[in-house]
């Protein structure tokens, strides 16, 4: 179970715009038959999501961001508490890879994070 929880200081939604939920395709593996069609076979008992979405952020709060992912969490190694972006229960994450930003003008960026569910956790 994840000790560190997404940080109350952050947005607490995604935005819709550049939301995606999908399914890791590493979940399942496809083995060549001699004959016929490929055998396929879960890896996982339980599927893994991958949710892609984007946040405004301040450049406070990009520092806030910062800390988040590579002081509490040791640059994504460890998962943390949140929420489902769409059902909003209770999930644990990992981020699949390093937060990217934008600036949008003035204090404002768009931060697009991609987050991996950590299944039964």
């Amino acid at each position: 179970m994840a000790t560190d929880t997404w940080p109350a200081s952050l947005p607490q939604y995604l935005l819709v715009n550049g939301f995606k939920e999908t399914t890791d395709p590493k979940s399942m593996i496809k083995s060549k038959m001699a004959t016929g069609p490929d055998k396929r076979r879960l890896r996982f008992t339980l599927p893994t999501g991958l949710f892609d979405g984007n946040i405004w952020i301040t450049h406070y709060q990009k520092e806030i961001m910062d800390n988040f992912y590579n002081v509490e969490l040791e640059q994504g190694v460890k998962s943390f508490n949140w929420v489902r972006p769409i059902e909003q229960t209770p999930i644990v994450f990992k981020f699949n890879s390093q937060p990217e930003y934008t600036p949008l003008g003035g204090v404002i960026l768009l931060a697009k994070i991609t987050l991996v569910e950590i299944p039964g956790a």
